[in-house]
C-alpha cells in the first residue's frame, strides 16, 4: 500500500493537510492553490494526511495533480504519522472541516485535538484551521503555543463567514457573489467586453479581479490613501482596497482610510483588486517617472513636501509634474477637489449624521452597547416578538429569514448573522426589519441569542407553505433568505447531495407564487432571495429558466451571477489565501463588519463618550444620482462602495 508510506520531498516546500478531507474540500482547496497566479505549482508539494483510504473520486483528484499533490494515510495525533509526512520540515499545517456534518460540536474537538497534537510535537509549526461553529473560536485560542502574532496560526469559522456575508447581502444585495468572486481565483470564458453585448461576458470579466497583496513603493511615502488609489486606477486599472499600516508596533488593516488616519510610509503593504499577480504589482516597482510617458502626474507632488495640504489631498491632474510651477498646481489641485467633492459627504458631516444617529436610536427605544456597538433593545420575550396578521400587512422593504428546521436540528447560528446588520456604524434608518420564518420549536431555541437584537420579529409556520410566506409579506421585502439547519438524521443519507432538498424546495415553491393587489412584485419569481446550498452542484436545479450547463461550476452560473445563491465551498478558498497572507482574514472580518472586529473597535470606549468608528460600512448606491452620475454610461453597473464612518 503505497499510502502508508512516507513522504519523499520533491519540491523545496510543502505544506500538510489534515482533518475531515473530502472529494469536495480537496478539489476546491487544490484548484485555488495550484492556480497559476499563486505561483505555487512546482514550488509547494500539498501532502494530505488521513486514517481512510482514497475513494475513486480523490484518486483522480490526486492524479490529475500528480505533481503538486501525495496522499498517506494515517493519523495526525500520532507522532510516527506525524514524521512519516515530514511536518517538522513543513511550512504549514492545514486542518479541513467538513460543513456537511450533523455532529459540528464534536467534529470541531476532532480538529482541536488534532491542532494540539501538532503543536504539541511542533510548536511553531504554524496551522490554518477551519471551525464549523463561531463558539468554538475561543477554544482554538487556549491552546498551548497558537499563536497568531507569533506563528501565523489563524483559525477560520465557516459559519461566522458565510453567515456574514449572508447579513451583508441584506444589506447590499449581491454582495455575497462580489465577495465569493473576489476571494477565489479561477479562470472564467469571458470575450472582449466592449465589443460583446451579452451580459455573461461582463461578468465573467469582473470575475477575473481577485485580492493581491503587495508591497506600495516607495515613491508613494508620504501620499494619502486616494491619492494612491488614483494613481494605481488610472496607471493600472488595479482597486486598492485596503491596506496595512506598519508606523504603530502592531500592524493593522486599514479599509479605506482616510487623508487624517493614514499616509504612506516605507513597507506599507496594499491589498489590490487586479487581474493577475504581475499587474498588481505594477505598485511595488512604480517610480517618479514610471507614469510620465502615460501623461499622469500628482502636479502637487514634490519631493521635498510629500504630505500635502489637507484642503488638496486626494485630487489628482491628467499632467506631468513641473517642478517650478508647484505651487500653482497645488492651488489648482484644491480648487478641483473642492469642486469634484462638492456633491459628497466629509467624514465631518458622515460624523455628525453617526452622532445624531445614536440620539434618533434612544428616540426609538434603542441604545447603544457600549461594550458591544450594537443597537440593542432590553431583551423581548418570544411571545411578544410574534408578529400579528394586520402586523404583518404593514410589513414594506424587510427582511425574511427562512429557516428550515426543527427541535432536533442543529442550531444555524442566527446570532452571528443578525449582529453585523446591528452594528453601531449604521444609521438607524438603515437597520433592515427582519423577519424570521420557521417552526416554533426551532426559533425558541435560537431566540435566546438574539432576542436584545433591535427590530427582529417572529412568524412561526414552515418556509415550504406558501400561506406562510404570504403572511411574511415576501412580495414585498428587500431580501428573501433560506437557511438550511441540519437535522441528526441527514448524515445518514444514502445520496448525501439530498441535504438540500429543503432550501431547493422552498426556493422553487416560492418562485411558482403569484401575488395579487398593488403592493410589490406580481409573481414569486422577481422576488429577490439567497439560497444557502452545502454542494455547488445544487445550484442546477434553483432556476428551471435559466440556460446554464447542467454541470456548470457555481460561480459561472446563473442563480449564483445574480446573488441568488451561496455555497460553503468558498472557504477552501479563503484557506488558500490565509496560507499565502494571514492578514487576509483580517481584511474579510473587516469587510463583513463580524463580531470581532466590531468588538475590537470598541475596547477603549468608555460608557459616556462616542468615539468614531474606524470601520467601513458598506452600502449600495445608484449610479444616476451625484456623485457617481458623471461616470454613468448606458447598462452600467457599479452597485457598491465603501464608506468611511
Amino acid at each position: 500500500n503505497k499510502y502508508l508510506g512516507s513522504y519523499d520531498p520533491i519540491t523545496l516546500k510543502h505544506i500538510v493537510v489534515c482533518g475531515d478531507i473530502t472529494s469536495a474540500s480537496m478539489d476546491n482547496f487544490l484548484k485555488d492553490f495550484f492556480h497559476e497566479d499563486r505561483d505555487e505549482e512546482g514550488k509547494t508539494t500539498v501532502v494530505f494526511l488521513d486514517l481512510e483510504f482514497p475513494n475513486p473520486h480523490i484518486k483522480s483528484i490526486l492524479r490529475y495533480h500528480a505533481l503538486g499533490a501525495e496522499y498517506f494515510q494515517g493519523s495526525s495525533l500520532s507522532i510516527k504519522d506525524l514524521k512519516r509526512v515530514k511536518l517538522k520540515e513543513a511550512e504549514a499545517c492545514i486542518i479541513l472541516a467538513d460543513n456537511t456534518v450533523s455532529n459540528r460540536d464534536e467534529k470541531d474537538s476532532e480538529n482541536m485535538m488534532r491542532a494540539v497534537s501538532i503543536k504539541n510535537y511542533q510548536q511553531e509549526m504554524r496551522i490554518v484551521m477551519q471551525v464549523l461553529l463561531q463558539k468554538n473560536k475561543a477554544l482554538v485560542q487556549s491552546i498551548p503555543n497558537f499563536d497568531s502574532e507569533k506563528y501565523g496560526d489563524v483559525v477560520i469559522c465557516i459559519t461566522e463567514l458565510k453567515l456574514g456575508m449572508i447579513a451583508q447581502s441584506c444589506l447590499c444585495p449581491g454582495f455575497s457573489t462580489l465577495l465569493c468572486n473576489i476571494i477565489g481565483i479561477g479562470s472564467y470564458p469571458y470575450k472582449n467586453v466592449n465589443e460583446s453585448t451579452d451580459w455573461k461576458d461582463s461578468y465573467f470579466y469582473g470575475c477575473g479581479y481577485e485580492f493581491y497583496m503587495t508591497r506600495l513603493s516607495e515613491d508613494f511615502e508620504g501620499m494619502s490613501f486616494a491619492q494612491v488609489a488614483k494613481i494605481c486606477f488610472e496607471n493600472w486599472n488595479i482597486v486598492l482596497l485596503a491596506v496595512e499600516d506598519k508606523s504603530t508596533l502592531a500592524s493593522t488593516i486599514l479599509l479605506n482610510p482616510s487623508n487624517e488616519e493614514f499616509v504612506v510610509t516605507k513597507g506599507t503593504q496594499g491589498y489590490f483588486l487586479a487581474f493577475d499577480k504581475e499587474t498588481a504589482e505594477k505598485a511595488w516597482y512604480f517610480t517618479e517617472n514610471s507614469t510620465k510617458g502615460n501623461q499622469i502626474r500628482l502636479k502637487y507632488y514634490t519631493r521635498k513636501s510629500r504630505r500635502l495640504p489637507r484642503e488638496s489631498q486626494g485630487s489628482m491632474t491628467n499632467s506631468c509634474y513641473e517642478g517650478d510651477g508647484a505651487d500653482e498646481d497645488i492651488e489648482t489641485a484644491a480648487a478641483t477637489d473642492k469642486a469634484d467633492l462638492s456633491d459628497t459627504e466629509s467624514d465631518s458631516d458622515v460624523y455628525a449624521e453617526t452622532s445624531e444617529s445614536i440620539q434618533n436610536a434612544a428616540s426609538v427605544g434603542l441604545r447603544l452597547n457600549r461594550a458591544t456597538s450594537f443597537y440593542v433593545q432590553e431583551k423581548l420575550a418570544f411571545e411578544e416578538a410574534i408578529l400579528t396578521k394586520e402586523e404583518c400587512e404593514d410589513l414594506r422593504n424587510h427582511v425574511v429569514v427562512c429557516v428550515i428546521g426543527d427541535a432536533d436540528s442543529i442550531l444555524v447560528g442566527l446570532r452571528d448573522m443578525l449582529l453585523p446588520m446591528r452594528a453601531s456604524n449604521l444609521a438607524v434608518s438603515e437597520l433592515k426589519f427582519v423577519v424570521l420564518l420557521g417552526s416554533r420549536d426551532y426559533l425558541e431555541r435560537e431566540w435566546e441569542a438574539v432576542s436584545s437584537l433591535s427590530d427582529i420579529r417572529v412568524i412561526c409556520g414552515s418556509p415550504l407553505k406558501q400561506e406562510d410566506l404570504l403572511l411574511a409579506s415576501v412580495n414585498t421585502c428587500s431580501l428573501c433568505v433560506f437557511l438550511r439547519s441540519q437535522a441528526p438524521a441527514e448524515s445518514q443519507l444514502k445520496d448525501e447531495y439530498l441535504v438540500d432538498k429543503e432550501c431547493i424546495l422552498a426556493t422553487l415553491n416560492l418562485k411558482s407564487m403569484k401575488f395579487k393587489g398593488n403592493k410589490g412584485v406580481k409573481r414569486g419569481y422577481d422576488v429577490p432571495l439567497l439560497t444557502d446550498l452545502a454542494y455547488d452542484s445544487n445550484v442546477q436545479f434553483l432556476d428551471q429558466e435559466d440556460d446554464d450547463e447542467p454541470d456548470a461550476a457555481l460561480c459561472l452560473s446563473q442563480p449564483f451571477a445574480f446573488g441568488q445563491a451561496i455555497s460553503s465551498s468558498i472557504m477552501d478558498s479563503v484557506v488558500s489565501s490565509v496560507y499565502c497572507d494571514p492578514k487576509a482574514m483580517t481584511l474579510l472580518h473587516l469587510l463583513l463588519n463580524t463580531e470581532e472586529i466590531v468588538r475590537s473597535d470598541s475596547e477603549d470606549e468608555s460608557e459616556n463618550s462616542f468615539r468614531k468608528p474606524s470601520r467601513c460600512r458598506l452600502v449600495q448606491c445608484p449610479i444616476i444620482q451625484p456623485p457617481f452620475n458623471k461616470f454613468a454610461v448606458c447598462d452600467a453597473q457599479f452597485p457598491h462602495a465603501l464608506f468611511r464612518i
